[in-house]
C-alpha cells in the first residue's frame, strides 16, 4: 500500500511527480537567471554578439542556479519541515539522485560552454562551487548574505568576461545588483526569522529585526547611488524610494513579503533599463513611443474582455493569457512590418519596430494593463472610447507614425 504525502499543500503518492523536484530549482527565479544573462551580453550590442555563446551561458547560469537551490533544500531538508517542505526529507536519496544528475548535465552544459568560451566556462563553474559552499557557511552570519549576493549578481558578468572588458559601466551595473540582492536577502532573513532562530545565524537572528531592517534600507540606498551613476535608470529611483518608503514603515510583526516582491519587481526593470539602447522616441530605436500608451490601454480592455469570457478563470491564467494574445499581436505586426499581408500595409507600418519595443516595452505596457483592470474593475469604462479613438485615427492616417510625428512637431 503506498504511502500519501502532503507536498506544496496538496496530497501526492509516496513517488512524486518530477515537477516537483523541478520545483525546487525556483523556477521563476531559473527563467530570470537566463535573461539577466542574456542581459550581460546584450548591453554591449546585438550587432556582432555571438548568439550561441550568450545562449550557452545563459543556459549555463540558469542551470547552476537551480543546482544550486536544490543542493541547499536537500542540505537543509530536516530544518525545512518548519517550512512545510518535505520533499527532501521524505525522499533524500532519490532528492539528491536528482541534484545529483541536475549538476552533471549544468557541467555539460559548461563543458560544452568552454570549447567556445574557456574563460566563461571557468567563471560559471566558480560560481557554481561558490554556491553549493553557501549550503556548509550559511550559518556564519553576514557571509551567508555576501555569497548570495555575490552568486546572485554574477550573471551580469558573463558578457564582460568573455569580451574581456573591464569597464566602470560593468562594476556600477554590478554594484547595482549586488546590493540589491544583499538587501533582498535580508529581507528573506527577517521573513524566516522565527524558523531560523536556533539554527541559521543571520542578522535578524542574531541582532534582532529592527536592526536587520535598517542594515537592508542602507543596501538599499547604496544601490540607489550606483543606480544614478548609470545614467540610464533614474525614474526608478522613484521605485526605490517607494521601497525605502514602505519599509521604514513596514511593521515587523507583520510579513515582509511585500518587500521581496518590491525589490524584485526593481531588479527587473533595472535589467531591462540596462540593455534598452534608447527608452523613449521613435518606436524604430526606442522601447517607448507614443503607441506604446495604445498597448497600455489595450491592455486594460484585453483584460475586461477575457474576463468576460472566463469569468471563473484566475487572476494569474488572465495575466498570463493577456500576455500571450499581446506576444501573438506583435508576431502579427512583424508579419504586417516583412509585407506578408501586403505590400499596403507594410508601406502603412513604414519600417520596423526596435526589438525592445517588440519585445519588452508593448507586452509588458499590455501586461501592466490588465493589471491595472484586475485592481480597478471600472477601468475598462475610462479607457475604451481613448482607446478605440487613438486606434481609429491612426489607422485611417498615411502611416502609422503620421499622428506621432504631429504631435511632436506641435510639441516642439
Amino acid at each position: 500500500m503506498s504511502q500519501t504525502l502532503v507536498y506544496g499543500g496538496g496530497l501526492v503518492m509516496s513517488r512524486p511527480p518530477m515537477i516537483e523536484f523541478v520545483k525546487t530549482g525556483r523556477i521563476r527565479g531559473t527563467i530570470f537567471t537566463f535573461l539577466f544573462t542574456l542581459a550581460g551580453y546584450v548591453m554591449y550590442g546585438t550587432e556582432g554578439l555571438e548568439w550561441t555563446v550568450a545562449l550557452l551561458t545563459a543556459m549555463s547560469c540558469s542551470l547552476l542556479h537551480m543546482s544550486i537551490m536544490t543542493f541547499n533544500d536537500w542540505h537543509d531538508r530536516a530544518h525545512d519541515l518548519k517550512k512545510g517542505k518535505r520533499l527532501a526529507y521524505d525522499h533524500p536519496q532519490t532528492f539528491f539522485g536528482y541534484w545529483a544528475a541536475l549538476t552533471a548535465v549544468t557541467l555539460g552544459v559548461i563543458a560544452l560552454l568552454a570549447i567556445m568560451a574557456p574563460w566563461v566556462a571557468t567563471f560559471c563553474a566558480m560560481v557554481l562551487a561558490t554556491g553549493l559552499l553557501y549550503s556548509y557557511l550559511e550559518h556564519i552570519i553576514v557571509l551567508n548574505n555576501l555569497i548570495v549576493a555575490v552568486c546572485g549578481a554574477s550573471p551580469v558578468l558573463c558578457g564582460s568576461v568573455y569580451l574581456k572588458t573591464v569597464d566602470t559601466k560593468i562594476w556600477i551595473w554590478y554594484s547595482v545588483f549586488f546590493f540589491l540582492v544583499l538587501g533582498r536577502e535580508m529581507v528573506k532573513d527577517i521573513e524566516d526569522s522565527k524558523i531560523d532562530q536556533g539554527y541559521k545565524n543571520t542578522l535578524a537572528t542574531k541582532f534582532g529585526v529592527e536592526n536587520a531592517k535598517r542594515i537592508s534600507i542602507a543596501c538599499d540606498m547604496v544601490a540607489g547611488f550606483f543606480i544614478f551613476l548609470t545614467q540610464k535608470a533614474h525614474e526608478l529611483l522613484a521605485l526605490l524610494g517607494v521601497l525605502v518608503y514602505k519599509f521604514v514603515r513596514w511593521d515587523p510583526t507583520s510579513n515582509p513579503r511585500r518587500l521581496v516582491i518590491l525589490h524584485d519587481t526593481l531588479i527587473g526593470l533595472l535589467v531591462i533599463f540596462m540593455v534598452v539602447p534608447l527608452k523613449y522616441g521613435n518606436r524604430e530605436n526606442a522601447m517607448l513611443d507614443m503607441w506604446s500608451v495604445e498597448h497600455l490601454l489595450w491592455g486594460v480592455v484585453a483584460m475586461a474582455s477575457l474576463k468576460l469570457v472566463m469569468p471563473k478563470a484566475s487572476v494569474a491564467k488572465l495575466l498570463a493569457l493577456t500576455l500571450c494574445v499581446a506576444y501573438a499581436w506583435e508576431a502579427i505586426e512583424y508579419s504586417m512590418e516583412l509585407g506578408v499581408l501586403g505590400s499596403g500595409i507594410s508601406q502603412w507600418k513604414r519600417g520596423f519596430e526596435n526589438w525592445s519595443n517588440r519585445l519588452i516595452g508593448d507586452p509588458l505596457l499590455v501586461l501592466l494593463g490588465g493589471y491595472v483592470q484586475v485592481k480597478w474593475s471600472k477601468a475598462w469604462k475610462w479607457v475604451v472610447i481613448p482607446w478605440a479613438v487613438w486606434g481609429i485615427v491612426n489607422y485611417l492616417s498615411p502611416d502609422s507614425m503620421f499622428i506621432q510625428e504631429a504631435i511632436l512637431k506641435m510639441l516642439n
